[in-house]
């Protein structure tokens, strides 16, 4: 789902951004998951990153010993960590997220 919707960032200001929101398919163990997502485009986008976390449902969790993502969703791949406009594009890192949790 796609719409514009209030962001509420740390410092407790907010802003109308651009907000994505859905399931990741993806294999773990033997059991298809569906693993939900959030991604906000920010209004510099795409100078900056898009804010990313996974949003488990009440019967999911946030491993503690992930990598990728911290415990309350954020998530923190290099390839956000380090984005550049000139050479990320919001499409390669729909496709990174994709194979980040068919990897797992």
């Amino acid at each position: 789902m796609l719409k514009i919707a209030s962001y509420l960032y740390n410092d407790g200001t907010s802003k109308e951004l651009l907000w994505l929101h859905g399931t990741v398919a993806c294999q773990y163990k033997g059991s298809r998951y569906n693993i939900p997502i959030e991604i906000w485009l920010q209004q510099d986008h795409p100078n900056v990153p898009p804010i990313t976390y996974v949003k488990p449902t009440p019967d999911m969790y946030v491993s503690s010993t992930s990598r990728d993502v911290l415990p309350d969703g954020t998530v923190i791949i290099s390839y956000l960590k380090n984005w550049r406009h000139v050479k990320h594009k919001f499409w390669v890192f729909h496709k990174f997220y994709f194979i980040l949790f068919l990897a797992k």
